[in-house]
Order: structure tokens, then sequence, then C-alpha cells
């Protein structure tokens, strides 16, 4: 008798898993490819930084323009930082910056869809040179010209003064140091930006369709970097973030969207589902 129950039992925990429901409404990143963990932000104070993970593998011109100028980016959409830690909810966005157009944010959860899209002004840095006293200034010209050159290809006219400047200011070197001057001299509010907001809320059935969509385009086996290496003109990447329980992972498509990839037909499914299609050149 005890054998025949022990058998019942086990046949009605075998049927019991086989009617779970897959979690058709969670992400899974842990075997996808430049998958990042969340940092240990412990005593930090750069928490700013866009794509933290970032910041200490990139030459110097690459972490200046994906791991800081997307800091600005979020600020005036008044978006969050995912790479820092994982949101409540999944969250995954969608950001496109035309050489042309209206720049967009799409993010999207198990509650819905927020779209954000520019409807005046832009999303860049306004330089007041009032808010540096002058050996700041002098500093910041300075970087402008030279913190993305190699020494080597300077004009041997120029190397004294060079090495003569990072000697009495060693915080030349600094990308920080950099990204300090930038920040204090940028005037936000002269940029008169401002975006549109749209919320669509999405049933559960339509968030684990959307995310079997996202499976679908490979996104997991996707560099952290696409370069599809064409010269354009007022061209304008775009970028994707999936922010997950356990990892975190960022796609940045550059100089212009590349249709032969099945995750800019996702990115364009999303403008369509936020009905703004017609007015983004994507």
């Amino acid at each position: 008798m005890r054998q025949i129950f022990l058998l019942l039992l086990t046949s009605f925990l075998i049927n019991c898993n086989r009617m779970q429901p897959k979690n058709e409404y969670s992400y899974d990143l842990s075997r996808a490819k430049d998958a990042f963990d969340y940092p240990n932000l412990a005593g930090k104070s750069d928490t700013d930084i866009y794509v933290y993970q970032l910041k200490d593998t990139l030459n110097r011109q690459d972490s200046f323009l994906y791991v800081n100028y997307g800091s600005y980016y979020l600020k005036e959409f008044g978006e969050v930082n995912l790479s820092l830690r994982p949101e409540a909810l999944e969250t995954f966005r969608f950001s496109f910056c035309p050489g042309l157009g209206n720049p967009i944010n799409i993010t999207f959860n198990q509650k819905g869809i927020v779209v954000k899209w520019c409807s005046s002004g832009y999303p860049g840095r306004v330089f007041n040179q009032n808010k540096l006293d002058p050996l700041e200034f002098l500093k910041f010209r300075f970087l402008n010209r030279y913190f993305f050159r190699a020494r080597e290809s300077l004009d041997p006219k120029r190397i004294k003064f060079y090495d003569s400047m990072l000697t009495k200011y060693p915080e030349l070197k600094s990308i920080k140091y950099y990204k300090h001057l930038i920040d204090k001299s940028t005037d936000y509010d002269s940029a008169k930006f401002k975006y549109i907001i749209r919320e669509i809320p999405l049933s559960i059935k339509q968030y684990a369709t959307l995310l079997d969509s996202l499976r679908r385009t490979d996104f997991d086996r996707l560099p952290w970097k696409f370069d599809p290496n064409i010269l354009v003109n007022d061209g304008g990447g775009y970028t994707f973030e999936a922010n997950t329980k356990t990892k975190y992972k960022f796609f940045v498509c550059q100089d212009l969207p590349v249709d032969s990839l099945p995750i800019t037909r996702f990115c364009k499914y999303l403008l369509r589902l936020a009905k703004v299609d017609k007015e983004i050149p994507f």
C-alpha cells in the first residue's frame, strides 16, 4: 500500500511540474554574450557613468563617447542608469538619436511601454565659459584639443608644450577631470530641450509576446558593439539595453540602423507599437 501511495505521489508531482508554465515573463541573460554583472558601488563616486561596466575596458575616446556622453542623454530624458543595479521589474530600453531628427527612448517592462521623444531642442550640452575660472578654461581648451590625441601624433613643436602641461597639471590625464569640467560648464536649461511622454499599458500576455520576439532576435549572442563600417553623413546609431534580475546587457549599433540585424527589426516593431514610426526616421 505504501509503495502504491509513493508511486501516486511521484506521478502527481511529475504532472504538477509539467503543468507549470514556462517562465515567459522573465528574460534569462545568464549565458548571454557580453552580459555584465552589476557593479559593487560601495564607496564609489562615479555612479553617473553610463554603461558602468565598460568604463575600464575602452580606449579614452570610446570611453568618453559610450560611457560618459550617455549620462547626459539619460539626464535630459529623465531616465535611470540601467547598468548600476537591477530594477524592481526587468526593464528594457531602446534609444535612438538620429543625426537629423528627434531623439527617442522606448522603455518597457511588465507594466507597459513608456515612450519619450523630443518635441523641441536637443539633448546636447550648451557650453557656458563663464562657469569656469581662467585656469579651468585654459585646461578645458587643452583637453578639447589634445585629450584624444596620441603624443607621437603631435607636431614636435607642440610636444614640449604638451609635456609641460601634463607635468604641471597631472589631472589633465584624467577623463574624470575632463568630465568634471564639462559638467561644470554645461547649461542644460538654455538648450530648451523638451520631450513628450506616451504610456501604453501591456497585458501580461502582450509582455510575454514582446519577450518572445526579443528572444528570436538572437540579442543574447550579440557583442556589445556592432560597427557596420559604413561612412554616413548625418547618421545615427541606436542602443538597446536589458536590465534583468542578475545581469545587464548593452548593445550599440553604430552610425545607422542595420536592417539585416533582427534586433533592428525588433526596434522598428517597438516604434510601430508606440505609434511613432511615421515621425521617427529609423
